[in-house]
């Protein structure tokens, strides 16, 4: 049985009016067009749903019967009109967003707070997973953006840079390092505490196999964090977690000589367009970079700043694609 939207609004109509002529008037249509539509309806549904005289027209008893069930079924299709609706104009929808550690608790949550208050109908889901994993969930199509750090592209994704942040030690106020500039020959001897091996392995990647003192290495920022503020090491990270690492009291302290520079992306699906939901989200992403620097970091005597450390050393230029760049030449340390 094949019945359509428009012929059950034609019989709600004609039960709510009680009238073939003023159903037309309302429907925009003859009467003989809506006496064509009651009458299919009635075909198809193998029961005569009016009771029709030459002078009313009124429901049936198994029209009576089949009226809330027209009722439920327009109004889901109704519903179902507003909901593509809402997506298509970017009122409605969910979003998942996977986050590695750093950017998922910093970062990410402010530009979720602040999308929901521009697009209060978006529900955006954060998933907090370790880098090695987001790119396999952004392929398998588990989550519809990832955010994390510049990576080679597994297959089936692609990426676009959000925005840069250079590398700092981040370490409590009395360090040696928290009164300047420090040097990474410096942080070659230091305990580095880091969060997830494949971490340091890429920034020593950028140095061509530069050696770390590693101390810890562990699943999360908050643990990272805690153990620097009792001593156990510094951390390496962008001043994009300078809020955080404050409440542990810790400072952000700027890297030079020279200043590495890495790129945080935004990870999508190659081959499949996303939602409209999950297209709002992102554009919102990179206007909210734009109009708050993520490295913003508030100065004082004991952490020179990040602007202050970009203009003393020149920066290192940056690959631009997704792909591994070749290997620089080894850090040359006394």
């Amino acid at each position: 049985m094949d019945i359509s939207v428009r012929q059950l609004v034609a019989f709600l109509t004609v039960a709510n009016l009680r009238s073939f002529t003023a159903t037309a008037k309302v429907m925009h249509l003859t009467q003989s067009g809506v006496s064509a539509l009651i009458r299919e309806l009635e075909e198809r549904s193998g029961v005569k749903l009016f009771d029709r005289t030459s002078h009313s027209v009124r429901l049936s008893r198994a029209g009576e019967d089949f009226l809330p069930y027209a009722q439920r079924a327009v109004e889901h299709v109704r519903a179902a009109e507003r909901c593509t609706a809402d997506l298509r104009d970017h009122r409605a929808g969910q979003v998942r967003v996977a986050g590695a550690p750093l950017i998922a608790c910093t970062l990410l949550p402010q530009m979720m707070s602040a999308f929901a208050i521009a697009h209060p109908t978006v529900r955006v889901q954060l998933v907090d997973v370790p880098m090695s994993e987001l790119q396999t969930m952004v392929g398998r199509s588990d989550v519809d953006l990832g955010l994390g750090p510049e990576r080679g592209f597994d297959a089936d994704v692609s990426g676009a840079p959000l925005f840069t942040t250079p590398v700092s030690v981040i370490c409590p106020p009395g360090h040696r390092f928290a009164s300047r500039v420090a040097t990474w020959c410096e942080v070659r001897d230091e305990p580095v505490i880091v969060v997830g091996q494949e971490m340091i392995d890429h920034i020593a990647f950028e140095f061509g196999g530069a050696r770390f003192t590693v101390a810890l290495v562990v699943n999360h920022i908050s643990t990272a964090l805690g153990l620097a503020a009792v001593g156990r090491g510094v951390v390496l990270a962008g001043p994009f977690i300078a809020q955080l690492a404050s409440a542990y009291g810790l400072v952000i302290c700027p890297l030079g000589e020279p200043v590495l520079n890495r790129k945080m992306m935004v990870y999508q699906h190659g081959t499949r367009a996303l939602s409209p939901a999950a297209e709002v989200f992102k554009r919102f992403m990179m206007q909210f970079v734009r109009d708050n620097d993520p490295n913003a970091v508030a100065t004082s005597a004991e952490a020179p700043s990040q602007a202050a450390v970009r203009h003393a050393v020149p920066a290192r230029r940056r690959r631009t694609s997704g792909r591994p760049a070749a290997a620089a030449p080894s850090m040359s340390c006394p």
